[in-house]
């Protein structure tokens, strides 16, 4: 029988074996980007030496370059955030603080006059770094806000009593964030003192309104109003129990009805 050539060249293809299937080409491997967080964190600090009106908040809150620090940069960093004065809060949340940095952390307090708020959450200070920082606290002419809860070990009895007292005789803090306090005296203690804190605040604007002539104080509070930093309250488990529901700081430095 007479084939066709076209069917004769149909035949021949399916007599050759089929081609190779070609190998999947591997997934393109994306170029690593390697970011200098160094100079990052280096020029973020030059910022608030040269008091950027920009950089109001310097949050480093997990910063891991500058937890990674070694302790004597990390002192010099910490000293470093003194040089200026536009920064109003500092929030150094978990970056591995510990009693080494707690000179540096005075430096940094008694160097900030017009510092406003300073949260120290989840470090490793202990007694002797915390009376330290207690000590560098009291009498500040500016702090509103200072916390240093949630540390990785129980704030001792005797911190808490020495911050309460560094409390007491700074008359524009008005909020002190020290965790779970089990002791019954030493939380009301803690109470008063923030209610006299924020009674002798309300007073102070009252008084200066009333020096203004009877004039309401400016949109923002005027200069006796304090920034609240509304720190963020992570729901974690530590080694005083579960931190608290996160909750709005700073109510007290609401504007108040004369």
């Amino acid at each position: 029988m007479k084939v066709s050539a076209g069917v004769a060249s149909l035949m021949r293809a399916f007599d050759q074996p089929p081609a190779p299937t070609p190998a999947p080409r591997a997934a393109a491997v994306p170029k690593r980007v390697v970011i200098d967080t160094r100079k990052e964190l280096t020029e973020l600090l030059a910022r608030v030496a040269a008091s950027d009106p920009s950089l109001v908040t310097l949050d480093l809150s997990g910063n891991r370059q500058f937890s990674s620090l070694a302790p004597a940069i990390k002192n010099q960093s910490l000293v470093r955030m003194a040089l200026g004065d536009a920064v109003q809060t500092i929030l150094l949340h978990a970056v591995d603080l510990s009693n080494v940095n707690a000179p540096a952390v005075a430096e940094l307090l008694r160097g900030s006059p017009k510092l406003c708020g300073l949260s120290l959450e989840e470090n490793n200070f202990t007694e002797e770094g915390l009376h330290v920082i207690a000590d560098a606290v009291e009498g500040h002419p500016s702090l509103a806000e200072l916390s240093v809860a949630h540390q990785r070990s129980i704030i001792s009895t005797a911190s808490q009593e020495r911050l309460i007292a560094a409390m007491e005789a700074t008359p524009g803090l008005v909020s002190l964030g020290l965790g779970a306090v089990r002791d019954d005296v030493i939380s009301r203690r803690l109470q008063k003192a923030t209610m006299a804190n924020t009674e002798s605040m309300r007073v102070r604007r009252l008084s200066c309104s009333q020096a203004e002539g009877g004039a309401q104080p400016a949109a923002g509070g005027g200069v006796l109003r304090r920034r609240a930093m509304s720190f963020d309250r992570q729901q974690k488990r530590g080694p005083a129990g579960p931190a608290p529901a996160r909750r709005p700081l700073s109510g007290a430095l609401q504007a108040s009805p004369p």
